[in-house]
Parts: structure tokens; sequence; C-alpha cells
């Protein structure tokens, strides 16, 4: 069988009837191109099926357009919702994605070596909790890395986090605006640094209120921060009798498992019964059978500041130990009992 000679910038150049230089240059986006004689250099090398060589390109330069993406619990709607962007933003900005899953700390090294032979660019590490010393390896490699929703004490390092305080507050003044008297706030056992600092505000925004009127609160945990995770705490909420008024969840998928638990070992039906708020405006929140109030996380926002900061790495050689919060807003759906 006879194989098809691949296609090399020489022949483009010839067919384009141009230089190889010029070739290398139109299609690397350099500016020094006049937009007519590449527009032709494109239309010849698409004419011949041209494909740049990524590969060869990358060991001339010493470096890649690739970026590392480090992620955990993808049974996790939300961190899916945000990989999935993620990925777009990097393709848009002309990167490519090595995405690694993270499930303990024995993977750390194994990363570190895949992220070092591939020659990343960059690396993101995204929300949960994947082990935090991944990021210092980078740095020992000089990677630029940024962090998404985490925070690491002490140590220089780009991070991009969503508002938890002013997303938890939105979510109890909405409650408030229901007339609720007792709130509960419903996390894991072991948090993430999203879920902990949502349950500091939680109960730093409600002591005020409390000392100035007949509120009460108090924490509800469960094992999972799942939908199974949540549905449990509903029966664990039926078996011992607690009062349930009002509920801000750390996510969605706890809302919507504590939602389906309650119907069925209380018949209760949110926005009815009872009130309730989650976090992230997961696609299922919207659902008809749950029509969730909750806490949106910008998650293209997200996305687009965490490329552009890395970019800045990448170009200045350097990191920047910059913290910034993207603004969350308030989903008004049908889960809240507005009491007129």
């Amino acid at each position: 069988m006879e194989h098809k000679k691949a296609v090399t910038s020489s022949d483009v150049a010839k067919r384009a009837g141009v230089s190889r230089s010029t070739v290398s240059r139109a299609l690397n986006d350099l500016d020094c191109v006049n937009e007519e004689t590449r527009k032709k250099i494109l239309e010849a090398a698409d004419e011949l099926g041209y494909q740049i060589n990524m590969l060869g390109r990358s060991l001339n330069q010493q470096k890649t357009n690739l970026i590392g993406v480090v992620v955990r619990n993808l049974s996790d709607p939300f961190h899916v919702l945000l990989l999935e962007t993620l990925l777009k933003v990097i393709d848009e900005n002309k990167f490519l994605a090595i995405v690694s899953e993270i499930t303990s700390d024995d993977d750390i090294e194994s990363t570190i070596k895949k992220f070092a032979q591939f020659r990343v660019s960059g690396v993101m590490i995204t929300s949960g909790s994947p082990p935090i010393g991944i990021s210092t390896e980078c740095k020992k490699l000089n990677i630029p890395v940024i962090l998404i929703n985490r925070l690491v004490k002490d140590e220089k390092i780009d991070i991009v986090c969503s508002d938890n305080y002013k997303g938890t507050k939105l979510a109890i003044e909405h409650l408030l605006e229901a007339k609720c008297k007792t709130f509960h706030f419903l996390n894991i056992e072991n948090s993430t640094y999203s879920g902990k600092t949502r349950g500091e505000a939680f109960h730093n925004i409600l002591k005020e209120y409390q000392d100035k009127s007949d509120i009460k609160y108090d924490f509800l945990s469960t094992s999972s921060n799942t939908y199974k995770g949540g549905y449990d705490c509903a029966k664990y909420v039926y078996e011992n009798s607690i009062k349930i008024e009002g509920i801000f969840c750390a996510n969605d998928a706890l809302a919507i498992g504590f939602i389906d638990g309650l119907r069925k070992y209380k018949k209760f039906e949110p926005g009815i019964d009872y009130s309730i708020i989650g976090f992230d405006d997961i696609k299922e929140a919207s659902w008809d059978s749950y029509k969730l109030t909750t806490i949106k996380q910008n998650v293209r926002e997200i996305s687009n500041s965490v490329i552009e900061r890395l970019k800045l790495q990448i170009d200045e050689q350097k990191i920047n130990n910059s913290f910034e919060l993207i603004p969350v807003s308030l989903i008004k759906r049908e889960s809240v009992k507005i009491n007129k």
C-alpha cells in the first residue's frame, strides 16, 4: 500500500509563492506578515492539508502551548462544569490542555513528572481539595501555577476565588426576607476551602443578627458533598425531629439530595414547607423537580481570569502573588418560602 507523503512547509511556500520563513511567520500569527499574504498562505495550507508540527515547534522553542489542569472529585457536577469551561477558554487562547485527576497525595509525583515531561507552560489547580503539595512542586520546577477556589496561607502564589462571603450573605438576606427565624448550614465533614469559608461566613453573619433578635442557627454535617450526602442528612433530620425552616447548603448537589430526602421521609416540599438555598447553580438546580434558589458561581469569569493570570506568569516568568475575588449572584427560583 502506497503511503501519502507528508505535506511540509516547503510545499505550502511553493503553492503560495512565498518563502518558508514567510510561511512560518504567518502560521505563528506574527504581525510582520500582511493580511493578504497571510490569507494566501492559509488557503494554500488548507488546500494541501498541512498541519503544524506542534511537538517539533515545542522542541525548538524549549516550551509548549500545553496547560496542565489538575482536577479532583469529578463526581461533583460543579467541578465538571468548571472543567468544561476552563477547557473552552484554554482552547480559545490557543493552548492545549492535559487533564490529570488527583485522587490522593500519592498521585502528586506522577502528575508533576508528567507535566515536566510534556514541558507544560503552566498549571491550573481546580476547586475541591487536590493536594496542595502539587503547587509547591510546580514552583520548584519554575512552572507557573494558578489556584482556583483555594487559599494557601504563607505562600506566594496566584489565586482566583469566587466571593464565598458575599454569596453566603446574599443567601442569608434572602432567607431573612422570607421571614426565617431558624437557620441551618449543611456541609460535609473535613470540607474544602470553599465549604469552610461559607460555613465561617454563615456563623459570623448570623451571629450579628442573633445578638439583635431571636434568630437561631445551627450546623448540619454529612459524610459526602454529593446528592447522597444531602439525602442522608434529610434522613437524619427526620429521625431526630429537627425543625427545618431555612437551610443554606454548601453546594447544589447537597441541596438537591436534601430536597428529595425530605420528600421521602417528611413529605415536605421546598418553597412550601421550608426554604432552601444552594451554591454553584449547576444545571440540575433549574430542573422543574427542584427549582432551587442558589448562588451562582461565574465559571466563565473565573476561567477568563485564570488564563489571563497564567499568561502573565508565562510571559513575565514570575509569580504575581495576586488574589482575585470573582463576584457571585443570587438566582431566585421557587425553593424559598415567601411568607407574606
